[in-house]
């Protein structure tokens, strides 16, 4: 049981398995690449499918700024999508999507100089080294290894962000990872 009313949010996921892993772990948020530009990409048609096999998640799709905002629109129509996680902050075609009426999301690296505006964001995945920049903005936190521990978090943070590794080989060990911080944490 999530004792901390923090959101969890998976990533990454390309497959069935790993679609009802996150489901069963309890993840708010399911992220699928919709790319052509990026590894992992998962054709629509199977992502439609794949959601009718589990309830509750919320399906963010996952996009390169390259894809233009022409492709992007299309394929969150197709699928009914109103959140979308960019991989880069793009001014410009986060304004064109907010416009749109989507809701954006933007991983951050390690420089806060990177935004210069967040007032169309809807919320930043960063790295724990950037929590001092935006601890109080809707915030996910990466965890990227078992020694990713939070001991105390800032008010903006709303959630925990896992994504799938792009490997085959790492998927088990990563999955086992994702359930011992969940189990240590109080969050499963």
């Amino acid at each position: 049981m999530n004792e901390n009313n923090l959101k969890i949010r998976i990533g990454g996921i390309y497959n069935l398995i790993g679609l009802r892993f996150a489901a069963g772990v309890g993840a708010d948020i399911v992220g699928f690449n919709l790319s052509l530009n990026l590894p992992k990409y998962v054709d629509p048609l199977k992502i439609k499918e794949m959601m009718g096999w589990i309830q509750g998640p919320i399906l963010v799709g996952q996009f390169s700024i390259l894809d233009g905002i022409d492709y992007i629109n299309s394929v969150c129509q197709e699928l009914d999508l109103n959140l979308i996680e960019l991989d880069k902050y793009d001014l410009v075609l986060i304004s064109q999507l907010s416009d749109l009426g989507y809701l954006v999301d933007v991983p951050i690296e390690n420089n806060p100089e990177e935004i210069m505006d967040l007032s169309l964001i809807h919320s930043l995945i960063i790295n724990q080294e950037s929590l001092q920049y935006f601890h109080t903005f809707n915030t996910f936190v990466n965890i990227q290894n078992k020694d990713s521990k939070i001991e105390e978090l800032p008010d903006g943070i709303i959630g925990i962000n896992f994504k799938f590794p792009a490997l085959q080989e790492e998927l088990d060990e990563y999955m086992e990872l994702m359930i011992d911080y969940l189990e240590e944490n109080k969050l499963y």
